[in-house]
């Protein structure tokens, strides 16, 4: 979410990054990424790490067998602050496989590091936004995949929220867990898991808890992609429920991979973008208000 209330999203058929605006369900094409051997053919993680200023992942990605391409993942800056596009790049992660979920401070804390998850090596990197540098945050059985299911998937989506970086894990439970982190984000501590049950109907072959947020009153609310709902997590209290906004039989949710809360006026606003075979991307908005 940007602070004027457009939305970006990333796209994982194709290098680019669009802007929609909700007020007008209209969408605009920001940013072509380079293509070939040396840059990527689709875009991924996204995060505002300064007012205005976002940070990406890029990389080579293979969408029929849901697997990337060592050595072809770089991490890129968008700078929207001066009222047009200035994109540049910021470093490249060479053993990485599979860069999906990024996050950051929030912009206003003018933080100088950025997490990014492998999804398919079970690692976190951490990156210097200032010396585009990048060390391993976290290495740990938590964010591995699990090896006998159909998709490769381990650590998915990740967000720091109150002293802690979040995370689930697709393959495992589904797992949803924290570990503390310093504020130059390094881990503080060991993982603890908030919430392991699945809390909704499971997909035999890929359980499905992709990315997520925060909203106000510190609840955590997570696509589930495959599984066609969308679940509320309450960290105090390590449950879940799923929320009234499709369900296993509904395709309004369907192949929900991502979820963002709006900003100011527009924080009850769960913007949740979609993927249905044949019909393209979509983004909904979710009045989130209803479930409490």
């Amino acid at each position: 979410m940007r602070s004027n209330g457009k939305v970006l999203v990333t796209i994982i058929g194709a290098p680019e990054i669009w802007q929609i605006d909700p007020k007008t369900s209209t969408g605009e094409l920001l940013y072509t990424f380079p293509t070939g051997d040396d840059y990527g053919n689709c875009t991924l993680g996204i995060t505002e790490y300064a007012p205005d200023i976002f940070a990406i992942a890029v990389g080579n990605f293979d969408i029929p067998s849901v697997s990337g391409v060592e050595g072809s993942w770089a991490i890129w800056s968008l700078d929207l602050s001066y009222g047009y596009v200035d994109v540049n790049y910021m470093t490249e992660i060479p053993p990485a496989v599979f860069l999906n979920g990024l996050t950051s401070l929030p912009p206003d804390e003018d933080g100088h590091f950025l997490l990014v998850a492998d999804s398919y090596l079970g690692i976190i990197y951490r990156v210097d936004v200032v010396e585009w540098t990048w060390t391993t945050f976290l290495d740990d059985p938590s964010l591995k995949r699990n090896t006998s299911a159909a998709i490769q998937i381990g650590v998915n989506g990740i967000r720091l929220f109150d002293d802690y970086l979040y995370f689930d894990n697709s393959g495992q439970a589904p797992m949803f867990a924290r570990v503390p982190v310093t504020g130059d984000l390094t881990a503080d501590g060991s993982v603890e898991v908030v919430a392991a049950a699945a809390t909704f109907p499971v997909n035999a072959k890929y359980y499905g808890y992709d990315d997520f947020a925060f909203d106000q009153y510190g609840d955590a609310w997570l696509a589930t992609n495959p599984t066609r709902s969308i679940v509320k997590i309450e960290i105090d209290e390590g449950r879940g429920q799923v929320v009234e906004a499709g369900g296993l039989n509904d395709e309004t949710v369907r192949s929900c991979t991502s979820v963002q809360f709006g900003r100011g006026d527009d924080a009850t606003t769960l913007y949740v973008n979609v993927n249905v075979i044949g019909q393209g991307g979509k983004l909904l908005m979710v009045d989130s208000t209803a479930s409490y």
